[in-house]
């Protein structure tokens, strides 16, 4: 008996091919697809940038950290003028409401997710005297509450004699 050196299968293998094909209409071997390091490098791009312009709730939290840095060094520095103690502060603040997930819904802040950054914080104070930021929580909800029945007394209809 000789053995094919060229494919090494077995006879059970080759059977349960053969039937599956019959039966099928398709091969059971499937075949695969070769990746070329430039078609997984256009992938990745592709996938990184649909990834860049998700809405704020979507982003990683790395990608809010660098949208974060943005805002302290564009918008903040120049209108509460900020040193560089003062900047490394606030994104400190800043970085700590992240991890508390304070910065997490939409309704607080206003992202521009066309152009990738943040246009406002809701209720964002600057301290000037001691030269901090802090949050206010002034969003009001719409709550309903309930009717309170009236106080006047029910008046019974007789019919009369």
């Amino acid at each position: 008996m000789e053995e094919s050196t060229s494919t090494p299968s077995c006879k059970e293998y080759n059977s349960l091919k053969y039937r599956s094909m019959i039966l099928k209409g398709s091969n059971i071997e499937s075949t695969t697809q070769t990746l070329t390091e430039n078609k997984l490098d256009d992938f990745l791009n592709r996938d990184i940038e649909l990834n860049r312009k998700n809405i704020w709730t979507k982003l990683s939290k790395t990608e809010k950290y660098k949208r974060i840095k943005e805002y302290i060094d564009n918008k903040l520095t120049s209108q509460y003028q900020l040193d560089a103690n003062d900047k490394i502060g606030a994104l400190k603040f800043f970085n700590l409401l992240l991890e508390r997930k304070k910065l997490s819904k939409t309704n607080e802040l206003t992202y521009n997710k066309e152009e990738h950054f943040i246009e406002q914080i809701t209720g964002l104070i600057f301290n000037p005297t001691t030269r901090k930021f802090s949050i206010v929580n002034d969003i009001k909800t719409n709550k309903t509450t309930k009717k309170k029945p009236s106080k006047e007394p029910k008046v019974e209809l007789t019919e009369p004699e």
